[in-house]
């Protein structure tokens, strides 16, 4: 009898206890407001991006929260944290506009979402695609000795002529080409395009190609015009393509320090060739003779220490052999007296 009113009393307690987990838990559910978001499921470039979003409560209370869009590779607007005051059951509405975005490039998967920081933590979210309406495309501008481009070059000699061209991936583009002297003045020119090397120093040129669908390319090169042909290796230098808009690409020297400046003769380059090969071969038989002073080391350590093992164990062994000698000595002179048998 007893028996049995433990096992009620305990499952009474039991029951207790979970009823009180349970209440416990709804309190605490009950603190995670609903959040709902409304979105375009798309918007074209140059729109307005922008959601309206709703906060319900079952529960008076004040919470910290933020919102904003993510996509793919449109940087993130700075947190901006706001605090709202929430009443039983009543809906707080809002709106976020992130603004228009120009030249998408490409289309973008993005979220629109809100995120409750304190008390508690909770969010909700909402995708949505930002539409590109223009492609990139590779555009360059090139300076040549030859018509047809085969060798590029960034100086030429006086009274060369100078190809001046482009290529793109894309056709039917407009083109719009300035080319700037080393006298300042500016010329319209429309490529490809061969002009008499005749000014010496510096040239500028500064081409915009356009197409519908595409966005618009700037290219923006320097190149040299000297006296005479000096002895030097030329090496093209990568020109630098921006988004409808100029790199400020360092100024070629003028005359024959332009290529001086960028490239060494032949005679300089074997010269430091050979300074770097005898110093590679010095560092290498220093090397060398550093691993040899060390394993002759080495050994000398090891040998002393073998010698010095040996001595102890001869040490050792006559230490025994004496001792072995005085016992057998004790024992006959014991004998003798009678002491022992």
């Amino acid at each position: 009898m007893v028996l049995i009113i433990e096992k009620i009393n305990r499952r009474y307690l039991l029951t207790f206890i979970f009823i009180l987990t349970f209440a416990f838990c709804l309190s605490f559910i009950g603190a995670v407001t609903q959040i709902d978001i409304n979105v375009n499921a798309v918007f074209n470039e140059g729109e307005e991006i922008r959601f309206s979003y709703s906060i319900l409560s079952d529960k008076d209370e004040t919470i910290n929260y933020t919102y904003g869009i993510k996509c793919e590779s449109i940087p993130e607007a700075l947190l901006d944290l706001k605090q709202l005051s929430l009443k039983e059951n009543q809906s707080y509405s809002g709106n976020y506009s992130y603004g228009s975005l120009q030249d998408i490039f490409p289309a973008q998967n993005c979220t629109a979402y809100v995120s409750i920081l304190e008390p508690y933590q909770f969010s909700a979210s909402k995708p949505f695609v930002i539409l590109a309406k223009t492609n990139l495309f590779y555009f360059d501008v090139d300076t040549c000795k030859d018509e047809l481009c085969i060798q590029k070059v960034k100086v030429f000699v006086r009274s060369q002529d100078m190809h001046l061209s482009y290529n793109s991936s894309v056709e039917d583009l407009v083109i719009h080409a300035f080319l700037k002297y080393p006298n300042g003045n500016i010329q319209t020119l429309s490529l490809p395009i061969s002009i008499k090397a005749e000014q010496i120093g510096t040239y500028e040129i500064e081409v915009r190609a356009s197409k519908e669908g595409y966005k618009n390319m700037t290219v923006k090169k320097q190149f040299g015009v000297i006296e005479k042909e000096p002895n030097i290796k030329i090496e093209n230098e990568s020109d630098i393509i921006m988004n409808d808009s100029f790199s400020s690409e360092e100024g070629l020297g003028e005359n024959d320090s332009l290529a001086i400046e960028k490239n060494f003769s032949s005679s300089e380059a074997e010269e430091k060739i050979n300074e770097e090969s005898d110093y590679n071969r010095w560092v290498i038989l220093l090397v060398f003779i550093m691993i040899i002073t060390l394993i002759i080391f080495l050994f000398v350590i090891y040998k002393i220490k073998l010698k010095k093992y040996k001595a102890r164990d001869l040490v050792k062994h006559q230490a025994e052999k004496m001792n072995d000698f005085n016992k057998e000595k004790i024992d006959e002179l014991l004998r003798r007296r009678g002491w022992i048998r």
